[in-house]
């Protein structure tokens, strides 16, 4: 599975990433995830260039896993606190969707 990947053998990926990013990551295991999801939670600190660092490798990660090359479409989700989906979102889903137009996602 992907967390495995990221956290990889004997938690090696994982501490890798923080020693090249300067961030702390958690991934969680499998009783701390919520019930509803099937996926694990990975939880990023740092300031704003480490978590960006640390998460652009998190996502890299994951496209790998789905055997695809790079600049192929894949999928990614992303669960975000409820607090912050109104600021993703923006009014009336535009900051979302200037985001979705600028990157091309959907």
């Amino acid at each position: 599975d992907v967390a495995g990947l990221v956290v990889g053998r004997g938690g090696s990926v994982v501490q890798q990433i923080c020693k090249e990013t300067g961030a702390e990551i958690c991934v969680s295991g499998e009783a701390d995830t919520p019930p509803s999801l099937s996926d694990r939670i990975v939880t990023i600190w740092g300031t704003a260039a480490e978590k960006d660092a640390a998460c652009k490798e998190v996502v890299r990660i994951t496209h790998r896993s789905q055997e695809l090359p790079d600049g192929e479409d894949g999928i990614f989700v992303l669960v975000v606190p409820l607090s912050a989906v109104p600021i993703i979102e923006g009014p009336s889903g535009s900051t979302l969707g200037s985001l979705c137009e600028a990157s091309g996602a959907d």
